[in-house]
């Protein structure tokens, strides 16, 4: 029997990408090898198959990428969220709102089955709001049941460094637990990747409490510098 592909050492990193500062871990290389692009279709079918899903659903463009050669290995079908327009015949659609402007994503109104069981991978939530409708959209495309995969951990806490998520009382993972996020998105099972896992994907036994090796903060509250202007905010008002 081969040895298990070690696919850590296919991920390729990149430093101060796209800004200095940054270092980036490119999957573009793990694409690249035959066995190692197929070992993660395997891995992650194995993860997926026990909720015997009917249908894989990709949102553009990134969900394509993996929910497409799952579906193979899986031996469903898949179907398309996409940009308005870009899909044919009478579509399910959703506009949402963007910090200029919106955008409006689709699904072909007869791309699922009636009674079908949807796995919906997505690669996080923030608000919770567009999942909703994507979910509802799914509904009306005729699913019965759609569970929710999430490639990250929850979103708990505000980014302040160029992110926008400015406030923590606007993160769902922030005012809900993990039922309670289900049930507010209507999905009829959610999970996410939990913190130690990211920390596995490139190649660490898990996160170091004490020195953590990467800035996740968003997921764990453990910011990398002192938020000096909000303990000035917090700060408890003096008489004078």
């Amino acid at each position: 029997m081969a040895d298990p592909i070690d696919l850590k050492k296919h991920i390729r990193s990149i430093p101060d990408f796209p800004k200095p500062g940054i270092l980036f871990y490119d999957i573009s290389t793990l694409l690249a090898h035959p066995k190692a692009w197929h070992a993660t279709i395997e891995q992650m079918a194995e993860t997926v198959k026990a909720y015997k899903p009917d249908v894989l659903a990709g949102i553009e463009s990134r969900g394509f990428l993996l929910a497409a050669p799952l579906a193979i290995a899986l031996g469903t079908g898949f179907v398309m969220l996409r940009k308005k327009g870009k899909l044919p015949g009478i579509t399910v659609r959703h506009t949402y709102a963007l910090e200029y402007g919106t955008d409006t994503i689709e699904i072909q109104a007869d791309a699922v089955d009636k009674g079908k069981r949807v796995v919906l991978v997505d690669d996080s939530i923030v608000r919770g709001t567009t999942s909703v409708k994507i979910v509802r959209m799914m509904y009306e495309a005729g699913a019965r049941e759609v569970h929710m995969r999430i490639s990250s951990p929850p979103i708990r806490h505000p980014d302040f460094y160029g992110i926008d998520t400015p406030e923590q009382k606007s993160l769902l993972a922030a005012t809900h637990s993990l039922d309670e996020m289900r049930d507010y998105i209507g999905v009829t099972s959610l999970a996410f990747l939990s913190v130690d896992g990211i920390y596995r994907a490139v190649g660490y036994e898990g996160r170091d409490p004490h020195r953590p090796q990467f800035t996740d903060h968003c997921f764990t509250g453990d910011y990398p510098t002192a938020l000096t202007d909000r303990a000035a905010q917090d700060a408890s008002p003096r008489q004078l």
